[in-house]
């Protein structure tokens, strides 16, 4: 008794043959002799599918190409010290659009939604001719229509499905209504508008142009939220570049129906373009409005000067300035030339103080080198660190909601960044009117060691000097208000489109191969299977009759 407690159970019996080798003989002979239920399933699992292939509605690739970057704008590009000094008012190569901050922008919460109410993508409609036959979605020549407020369509949440029916000759509509997979509505009418009332929305049913009395009506309708329409359209929707080595864009989405297909591709590539294109003219208008105003106090400076200058030849009595200030401008150019050069660089340096002190362009960003103003390196970080902060602020104002932390977090740094560039941009004007003043006290020198030269003539230098100095401002600003008002004038968008939206010819889905191949393998597993466990059943049965 006690060797037979220590026994093991026994294995579970296989189909075997001596020596436990598995007897594949036996186990066809077996199937062989049940071919009929080989026969059952494999026409079971292959009509199911083939039912499956009937109803289910292809699904289509539509596709389409976009590129960045074909051409920068801002009118006809100038050279030098100035040119560098304005381009901080939006001319230059901010206009850079990156990829991938382009595909965040189309894919934006704000982007597809603009998307999903042009094209009331809320609302889909179908029909049916019968029970083997698929479903035919209906876009744009629906013969009802669902309408919904706005205001329920930003809230609700929850699917409203409608079935309206009416066979040609009869009178009545047949309608119903479910939400929730419950039954709200089935009810006859005989006129539209029809109003279903429901606990989450009065919904309006109205007849369109597209109805036909003439022919019966079988129309299925669905409506839907805006949030849970974008969230559809997020996950059918792909946005990808094609290289990095290129500012190729590639949009594609899948859809039953090729022309809604179609037509969400091409608004999401023109609500993108539409939204750059604003923000560039708004930009633009802003720079424009700073220069316009600039110039306007520039020409009152320069028509005081101009009248000081007039004042002072009539009083002295001088016929030609130039002739008379040529003496002078020779003699000292060297250091003359220096101080237009300081004195300019120090209007420069308060012109940029005013623009980032100006509410409209204080947020551009600053399109050159801190090498062009002879400013140091740490001051080269600032602004690199200043342009990063604002490129961060534009990627997540596409994507954060009003009153987000992190952008205000954001905001708070570039307001610290731009302090520190002022501040800087302050040392620098007065070190700069300290190097004045030195040139100053060389070119007072210099008037000491002239004591023959008549006094007037010196008065004539200062004006002259000045005059010069603003007339290089006045000129550059008229330069690039005539280049911003062609930029504000012009249309190319940033996107162009290569590839209009085009679909595949094959549909994606669903894939007859597959799925007939999936079927037939299941019709031979599902007997086999079986037949394997009902041969292991009866072994066990023989073993414990055993």
């Amino acid at each position: 008794m006690a060797t037979d407690n220590n026994l093991t159970p026994a294995p579970a019996p296989q189909p075997e043959s001596e020596g436990g080798v598995i007897d594949f003989g036996k186990i066809f002979r077996n199937y062989l002799r049940h071919w009929w239920w080989f026969a059952i399933s494999l026409v079971v699992c292959l009509g199911l599918a083939f039912v499956y292939l009937k109803k289910k509605s292809p699904l289509y690739l539509v596709k389409s190409l976009i590129m960045l970057n074909q051409e920068e704008v801002g009118g006809v590009g100038a050279a030098g010290s100035l040119t560098s000094i304005m381009n901080l008012m939006g001319q230059s190569s901010s206009d850079y659009a990156n990829p991938e901050n382009e595909i965040m922008k189309m894919e934006s919460q704000t982007n597809l939604t603009d998307v999903v109410n042009a094209l009331q993508l809320q609302y889909n409609y179908w029909s049916t001719t019968g029970i083997l036959k698929k479903k035919v979605w209906l876009y744009k020549e629906n013969p009802v229509a669902v309408n919904i407020p706005a205001q329920i369509l930003d809230t609700i949440s929850v699917l409203t499905k409608f079935h309206i029916e009416k066979e040609p000759g009869e009178k009545d509509f047949r309608i119903s209504v479910e939400q929730k997979g419950k039954k709200l509505y089935d009810e006859t009418t005989p006129r539209f508008p029809y109003t279903a009332k429901t606990p989450y929305g009065s919904f309006t049913l109205t007849l369109t142009k597209d109805y036909n009395p003439q022919q019966p009506l079988n129309l299925y309708a669905t409506a839907t939220g805006t949030a849970s329409s974008v969230d559809d359209l997020r996950k059918r929707l792909s946005v990808s570049y094609l290289s990095k080595k290129a500012d190729a864009i590639q949009i594609d989405v899948e859809d039953v129906n090729i022309e809604r297909g179609e037509d969400v591709v091409n608004a999401i590539m023109r609500l993108y373009n539409g939204r750059r294109e604003a923000d560039r003219k708004e930009h633009n208008q802003a720079s424009l409005d700073f220069i316009n105003n600039r110039l306007m106090d520039l020409y009152a400076e320069i028509d005081e000067q101009d009248s000081k200058v007039e004042h002072y030849k009539k009083e002295n009595r001088i016929v030609d300035a130039e002739a008379e200030a040529t003496y002078i401008f020779t003699r000292m150019s060297s250091i003359d030339e220096q101080y237009v050069q300081l004195k300019t660089r120090v209007e420069n340096y308060m012109l940029f103080r005013d623009m980032l002190s100006n509410p409209g362009t204080r947020d551009n960003q600053i399109p050159f080198t801190a090498s062009e103003l002879s400013m140091s390196e740490a001051f080269a970080k600032s602004m690199i660190s200043y342009n990063d902060l604002l490129n961060q602020r534009m990627n997540l104002e596409a994507t954060a909601k009003a009153g987000s932390r992190q952008l205000d977090v954001l905001n708070r740094q570039i307001d610290a960044t731009r302090e520190n560039i002022l501040k800087s941009l302050g040392r620098e004007i007065q070190n700069t009117n300290v190097l004045l003043g030195k040139l100053q006290k060389e070119i007072n020198e210099r008037d000491a060691r002239m004591a023959g030269m008549p006094a007037m003539e010196h008065k004539l230098l200062s004006f002259e000097r000045d005059r010069v100095v603003k007339n290089q401002i006045y000129a550059y600003l008229l330069q690039k208000r005539e280049e911003t008002q062609i930029a504000l004038s012009q249309h190319e968008p940033v996107g162009k489109i290569i590839d209009a939206a085009y679909p595949e010819l094959a549909p994606v889905a669903p894939n007859k191969r597959l799925i007939l191949g999936v079927a037939f393998v299941l019709g031979l597993m599902i007997p086999a299977i079986s037949l394997q466990m009902r041969a292991g059943s009866n072994e066990s049965s023989k073993q414990a009759k055993a």
